[in-house]
This record gives C-alpha cells, structure tokens and sequence, in this order.
C-alpha cells in the first residue's frame, strides 16, 4: 500500500508566523512545528530506537517527550505516544490538537523531514532500524530488576523473589498477608520487603536504597515516565517529593530522600489480581459519602459516589454531571484497569466510590467551548442496578412497507414448530419511533451487516490470543457475518456448533484451524476469532491486518436527545462520533473566525475531494480523524483507546457533521456548505 506521505514534497513557502517555512503544505501545523521546533536529532534516534523495538514485537507501547526525561519540573512541549500500529503526536499540549497516523507514516515523515534537514542524522536513523532485533535497552541494575518487577504476569513470592535475583525469607505470616524480607549483596538497593495478601491476589513491594536516584533509571525502557504527585509529609519540616508511574495494575512509587538521614525508598504497589470476583450489589448510598452530582464546586481531593453506565467503549455518569454555561465535562478513571470485574457489568448501572484528584479547565480555541476533566481513582464498585439500558414500550401495528424502506431488527421471536418473526423499528432523524411492527423472514430483504468491528487482541487460556471481531452482530445475522470474514481472511466454515446461548464455527484456512464464536450473554452479543493451535497464533497478527484492510465502514444513525439541561447531544450510538461533535466540536465556533477548527476541518475535506491531499488528519481534544479513500476513521485520543476506531463513510461523515450544525449552529452550517461547493466546482 503507496504510503500517504509518499508526495512531492511543495516548493518552499513563504515565512509563518514563527519564521519557518512550512515543511509539507499537506500536513497539519503541529506536525510542521514538531518537526521544525520541537524535534532534534537525539530525540529522533530516541523514537526510532523505540520504533525498532515495536517493529521487532518486543515492546508494545511507549511514550517520549522532551520534557519527561527526568521527573518533570512542568509540561512537556510535545509529546509522541505508540501503541500497535499508531501513533499520536502532540506538539504543545496545552495549545494545539493531537495528530493521529501510523507508525510507519511516522518514519517516512521524520526521515523526509532530515533527508532535507540533516542528511548525517537520517542515515543514523535508517541505520537504528536496519539494526538486528535487539532486547529493549536498560541502563543499569535498577532498571533490569524494575523491568523484571513490572514484567510480572503472575503475583507471588516465587514470582517477585525471581524477578529480584535474591532469595525472600518468611518473617511472619498474619491471614491473610504474609510478609518477607530479601537483601541484596550489592547494587543500587539494600533490602527488598514484600507484603502479600493471598485471598485478593495483592501485594506491596518496598525497595529500600543503597545509592539510588530517580534520575538513574531508564525509563525509556519501562514505556512511561513518573509524574511528580506531592511531598511526603510525615516530617514536615524537611518534606521528601514524591513520584508515580500509574501502569494500570501496578503503582510505582518513589520518596526522594530527606536531607541524606534517610534512605530513598521505591515501591511496586500491585492493587487487586486479575482474578477478582464478580461485584456485589449495591446497599444503600455510603452515609457520610456524599453523591456527585456537578463538574464544578466539589472539594479536590475529595471522595465522593456517582453512578456511571457503559456507553460505545467507556464508563459515563448517569444522570450527566450538571456543567457550568458553555462547558462539557468528563470523568477520567485514572486506575480502571484496577477492577477488571467491571468489563462483567457493562450492562448494568454501576456506583462508583470515588477520590476526586484534581478538575482541569482549559478552552477549546479562543472562542470555544470549556472542557471539564475530573481526574479520579476509583476505590470501590459495586452494582447498582441490572441492566442499564432504557425500555421503551410500543404499541405494535401493521406497517406497510414501500419498496426500500429500512427499519432495524429490534428482537428475534423464536417458537417451537414456528418460523422465526422479526421486530423491526424505524425511526426518524430525531431519534423519535416512526413505526415499529412485526414481520416473517420472507417478508424482509436483510441488509448486509456492517458493524463497528473492535479488532482486540484478549488473551485465552491456552496461552494464545483471540480477536474479539464485533459487539454488534446479533444472533439473527451471525451466518451471514461468519461467512463474511472467513471470506475476508481467505477461509471456510467446515463445521458448526451450537447451543442456546452460544455459537462455535470452524474455520480452515490454509490447513490452519480457527473457531468463530457467537456468544450472546454478559455485556451483550461478542463475536470473536480464536485459534486452535500455536500454528494458527502465529498468524493472528496477519489476520487482524487484513481485515483492518477490508473493513467496511459502520452505518450512522443520526440521532438527536437532550440533556438535563435541555442542551441538544447527538446521539448516534457511536461514542468517538458523538464525542467528537458533542464535546471537540461543539458549537462550531463563530462563523466569521475562518481559522476555527470546524472550518479547517472542512477546508481540509474539500482539499481531500478536489486531490489536493492524499487524506486529512486533524482532531479535537479528545478525538482524532484521519480521513483517506477508504473512509473516516475516528480514534480517542487517549492511552488505552481501541485500536482501531470506528471505520466511518466519508459521505456519511460528512453529512452528519453538516445535519448537527443545521441544529445547532445554522449560519455555520451554511458556511461550511459553501467551502465544500467549491470542490464541486
């Protein structure tokens, strides 16, 4: 596949506002700045480094900034963030949007950009990657045994006294914790204490130091960088700064030493195991706990209780916090990974018992909408009600359908001896039920379905890894969607198997055997492509590939509702769509600020229509798009994000952004109907 940056590179333009040509016309004005500011040559044999240990399979994620080298003393001014095949490039956080391409759209971007600039940097560049596969690159004792430490997929003392290099001694044992005691003979650390709680799965382990810094680990090498979180006051009259690295289901932390009388102390905090049990259901709401009920005048930190449900990837509060005028506000989770039970109760309405860390407000652009993030650690669950989505009663009668008409399938009704019926509902723009009715088999024609495939990898028992495919193919259309991707993946069903509430296909492909499952219970229907033996794991990498290459774009509904407080939210089923419009987007801006960023946005499509560019990249705070020839594809802009997002129609992209103006900013949809005539001539 002809990479997208593979163009002329333009004649030189004249001098931007910062004094520097910019580099690729075709190319957002973060990308350009990065690279002419923000990027040099010690910083690209950093990021190629870690790219040749992406392309070599040995590490899956990093990020690199300029200004988190060392415990960081303020904010980075760029940022670049890899995981899989993507990555995120954000050039002054606090200012412009992140920028969202592949990795290898990254590597021919950074090489034409020192080809031109310093063609001894590019040849060292190209040398990091033609380099063999190397393991990923330590700098001393402290960090091979953290990277061990960290490296832990099964907590024990076995486990920890492995991953240290040193024999632990029981010292006491009190149900059920058990705590032991190493000591090292040499090195950066001195002794190492772990505590171990064997009914939940959970320990604590203390690194005490011999003659240890922050500042001698690399953690470049671990994949992420500590972030200052306040100062140890037990003695508050020589207070130590502390640092933490959240990496999901373990904490790292470090106390800088006081005044030389106290050694420096690092520990590996791993909060619950990955077999925690289901949640319990709710009581009655913590007496002394109160609810959050508004993104504003609350306590930080504090604690506090809310209910959320999950909605197209991510936890919401439901009811919505009440905002501020002209504010949106969102609550980050910042150790969801630490309760790995919630991905059972995706369907229920869930309470959360929360510490609110910190609110952030910023604006979006000059004239733009406030964003509202509430930073939080979760410290307990529970379920607060069954089955979270609404009911809506109808009253069934006898539609009539014109040739061409569409409605979606709403419900199966299965009866011994009996063909199966199908509900159908159709409903209007505005989300609101035109009819809804029964009918046979013989009297629809199903449409082929397209839904939003997540394309993740989850791990399996045997050790391999499965492809969840889809969330969204109910039992009625899973014949017609197995037979697709055993199609697509260049495959055949040999064998089916099936019982009440879930479905086993066989699919051969080039001797190789993997099942395709339907499974219709816990958060709703998955579908998923699991392998049958070693030989067949080792192609699932090539597998995802080519069915993101032949993914289909989903189908939008436009869907309008309102909020609490009256405001209008559209409401498509699409979490990245409605994100993007309802919180990045907005109300569009006014009409008369031509460098909004609505308006570039839709100057950047006309350029894509008219071939002026070869696809579009921009974003909001919390989304990015990248729009080329096979549609729009929209991805959060956050760490742990799926991977690829939803896959959108351009046109239907493009229409729907122009339908949410008409409600909410009618001059502006005008405005942007005018800058896309002018591709049509």
């Amino acid at each position: 596949m002809q990479n997208p940056f593979d163009i002329p590179v333009p004649p030189p333009l004249p001098a931007s506002p910062f004094d520097q040509p910019a580099f690729d016309a075709a190319l957002p004005m973060p990308i350009n700045l990065w690279l002419q500011q923000g990027l040099r040559g010690a910083d690209a044999e950093r990021l190629f480094e870690h790219i040749r240990l992406h392309r070599d399979g040995t590490q899956e994620r990093s990020l690199l900034s300029d200004g988190m080298r060392r415990p960081p003393d303020g904010n980075p001014d760029w940022t670049v963030r890899m995981e899989g095949a993507w990555a995120i490039v954000h050039y002054s956080p606090a200012i412009m949007e992140p920028c969202m391409l592949t990795i290898d759209e990254l590597v021919s971007l950074v090489l034409r950009w020192f080809d031109a600039q310093a063609p001894g940097v590019a040849q060292r560049l190209r040398s990091i990657l033609a380099a063999p596969p190397a393991p990923p690159r330590v700098k001393n004792t402290a960090t091979l045994i953290l990277a061990a430490a960290l490296g832990m997929n099964d907590l024990s003392e076995a486990a920890v006294a492995k991953a240290l290099g040193i024999p632990l001694e029981l010292e006491k044992t009190s149900e059920p914790m058990r705590y032991y005691i190493g000591r090292f003979a040499e090195g950066p650390f001195e002794t190492a204490d772990f505590r171990w709680n064997t009914e939940r799965r959970s320990g604590d382990l203390f690194l005490k130091a011999r003659t240890f810094r922050l500042d001698d680990v690399d953690f470049d090498a671990l994949g992420e960088w500590p972030a200052f979180s306040g100062f140890d006051l037990m003695r508050p009259e020589e207070p130590g700064a502390t640092y933490a690295i959240d990496f999901g289901g373990k904490l790292l932390r470090y106390r800088e030493p006081k005044s030389g009388r106290d050694p420096s102390t690092l520990a590996i905090e791993w909060k619950r195991s990955a077999y925690a049990p289901a949640m319990q259901a709710c009581g009655e709401p913590p007496a002394k706990i109160p609810q959050l009920t508004a993104a504003h005048g609350f306590r930080t930190p504090g604690r506090y209780w809310l209910e959320m449900t999950f909605a197209s990837g991510a936890w919401m509060p439901s009811p919505p916090l009440a905002v501020l005028p002209h504010h949106a506000a969102r609550v980050e989770l910042a150790n969801i990974r630490e309760f790995p039970s919630l991905a059972m109760h995706q369907n229920d309405r869930v309470r959360f018992t929360v510490q609110v860390l910190a609110r952030d407000v910023r604006q979006a652009g000059e004239n733009g909408q406030w964003r509202d993030t509430l930073l939080a650690r979760i410290h307990d669950v529970c379920v607060a009600a069954k089955g979270q989505a609404e009911k809506r009663a109808f009253r069934m009668r006898d539609v009539v359908l014109a040739a061409g008409e569409r409605g979606a399938v709403v419900d199966v009704l299965h009866a011994a001896g009996e063909p199966d019926k199908y509900i159908v509902e159709s409903v209007d723009e505005n989300g609101a039920t035109a009819w809804i009715a029964e009918y046979g088999a013989e009297q629809l024609s199903l449409e082929s379905p397209r839904p939003s495939e997540v394309l993740q990898f989850e791990e399996m028992a045997s050790g391999e890894r499965s492809l969840l495919l889809t969330r969204e193919v109910p039992a009625g259309e899973f014949p017609r969607y197995a037979a697709k991707i055993a199609e697509r993946i260049g495959g055949a069903i040999v064998d089916r198997a099936e019982d009440p509430s879930e479905r086993v296909w066989t699919v051969d492909r080039d001797g190789l055997r993997f099942w395709i499952t339907h499974e219709d219970y816990g958060p709703g229907p998955e579908v998923a492509l699991e392998p049958q033996s070693a030989a067949a794991g080792a192609t699932m990498d090539e597998i995802r590939r080519k069915l993101i290459a032949t993914q289909t774009p989903r189908e939008i509904v436009f869907r309008l509702a309102r909020d609490e407080q009256g405001r209008l939210m559209l409401a498509s089923g699409c979490y990245e769509l409605d994100y993007f419009l309802n919180y990045d987007l907005g109300g569009g801006g006014d009409v008369n600020d031509r460098d909004s960023l609505t308006q570039e946005i839709f100057g950047q499509i006309r350029d894509f229509r008219m071939g002026r560019c070869a696809d579009v990249r921009n974003g909001g705070d919390g989304v990015c798009v990248r729009l080329d020839a096979r549609g729009a594809r929209l991805e959060l802009a956050v760490p742990g994000a799926a991977r690829p997002g939803p896959l959108l129609d351009e046109d239907e992209f493009v229409s729907v952004m122009l339908r949410w103006f008409d409600a909410v900013n009618p001059d502006l949809a005008v405005r942007l109907r005018s800058i896309l005539r002018e591709a049509n001539g």
